[in-house]
């Protein structure tokens, strides 16, 4: 995560296999890599005013993303082996809250962004998923 110019990481282990997530936050594109069960997905973001997209290949499914930027809700739905998953966010300055249902087990991300630490909580398969931060 870039929060304010502050680096931040975040690794995901999705079904043993090895993810990442970059974001360039405050008006500067990031991606997302993402590895579920062994599909790639990708998601691209051009934060604070302009429009994000995400293009996901989840089993085999296409996610989609819609996100109104700049204090202005998100919404994400995504299809994760045939669970539904969840995303809202509210960006600069404002906390965003995102659940995921991946596998059948839920997940929760909370997101202070503009400088503030976001937590990360994932029930993966069953495993504890970690989320690496740093500043």
């Amino acid at each position: 995560m870039e929060l304010n110019g502050e680096p931040g990481g975040q690794d995901m282990e999705l079904n043993g296999e090895p993810g990442g997530q970059d974001m360039e936050l405050n008006g500067e594109p990031g991606g997302q890599d993402m590895e579920l069960n062994g599909e790639l997905g990708e998601q691209d973001m051009e934060l604070n005013g302009e429009l994000g997209e995400q293009d996901m290949e989840l089993n085999g499914e296409l996610g989609e993303q819609d996100m109104e930027l700049n204090g202005e809700l998100g919404e994400q739905d995504m299809e994760l082996n045939g669970e539904l998953g969840e995303q809202d966010m509210e960006l600069n300055g404002e906390p965003g809250e995102q659940d995921m249902e991946l596998n059948g087990e839920p997940g929760g991300q909370d997101m202070d962004l503009n400088g503030e630490l976001g937590e990360q909580d994932m029930e993966l398969n069953g495993e504890l998923g970690q989320v690496h931060q740093q500043q």
